[in-house]
Formats: structure tokens, sequence, C-alpha cells
């Protein structure tokens, strides 16, 4: 599944297509499928074309007021 389906909130129809498509596909050709009708994976959780590094998952904060520098981020220390 492209994880951009997932992002849009397409997965669950996607699944269903998916699984309409192997229930008919079964019913057509039992003796293809020894265990019996197949099941659509679930969908997953999360989705990333790039998923961040740890590094990039930290919080940010506005920088101190004091500081002459007031257009970036900084990290925030732990």
């Amino acid at each position: 599944m492209r994880p951009s389906t997932v992002h849009y909130g397409q997965a669950r129809a996607v699944q269903s297509q998916r699984q309409r498509v192997l229930a008919a596909a079964y019913a057509e050709n039992r003796e293809r499928f020894p265990r019996g009708l197949p099941k659509v994976p679930r969908p997953p959780r999360q989705a990333w074309i790039n998923k961040p590094s740890k590094l990039d998952a930290l919080p940010f904060v506005l920088p101190d007021p004091a500081q002459a520098n007031h257009d970036t981020l900084a990290p925030l220390t732990l």
C-alpha cells in the first residue's frame, strides 16, 4: 500500500476493494487457494516516504527573546 493512500485516509477503501477481488478469485478458483480464503493484511498504522530520524523528531522551542537571532528555531535540550 502506498504511503499516500494511508495519508489521505483511503486505506480502508483500498483494503475493502482488494478483499472483494480476492473473494471473487477464491470463489472461481478454490483449488488455487489451498489455505482457504485469503485475507488482505491490515493497513499500516503509519506510512513514511522519508521517515524522520530521531533527531528530527525532537520537539522545538522558540529561541530566547534576549538572543539576537529571532528567525530560527532551536532544538529543545532535554
